[in-house]
């Protein structure tokens, strides 16, 4: 019809056969949806089952495996060069790291200092004969 009007040509309107009907209301009253409650409940009581039965089969983890980097926490072996090198714990008599300072600070009363083997500063380390 643009096209028609820009040529000079006058479309007719449109003309309805019949005119268009609105569907019926239905005879039954719609209801909201409805939250299917009953199949949340059976699947959560599924995945709480599913977890407890795992714990069940499965032990504790492992520790893990030393990265060679002292931070609060970790078990180190002292060298004979006297610096401190991390080790795995075993629970017995561990040197323990409480804390990694640069070095030139001094450790909090209690630790004894050595020296960081990557050489990043100097561990405060709490030995089992001063706890």
């Amino acid at each position: 019809m643009y096209d028609r009007s820009l040529a000079g040509a006058v479309a007719p309107e449109p003309v309805l056969d019949e005119p268009v009907a609105s569907p019926a209301p239905s005879a039954v009253p719609l209801q909201p949806s409805r939250f299917p409650w009953r199949g949340l409940v059976v699947a959560t009581t599924v995945a709480a089952i599913a977890v407890a039965a795992a714990s069940l089969f499965t032990g504790p983890a492992s520790p893990p495996a030393p990265d060679g980097i002292l931070e609060p926490g970790s078990c180190v072996t002292i060298e004979p060069n006297a610096d401190a090198r991390e080790t795995t714990c075993t629970g017995d008599g561990d040197i323990t790291v409480r804390r990694v300072v640069p070095a030139g600070v001094p450790c909090p009363i209690g630790t004894r200092p050595h020296r960081d083997h990557q050489g990043q500063g100097t561990a405060c380390l709490d030995f089992p004969d001063l706890r």
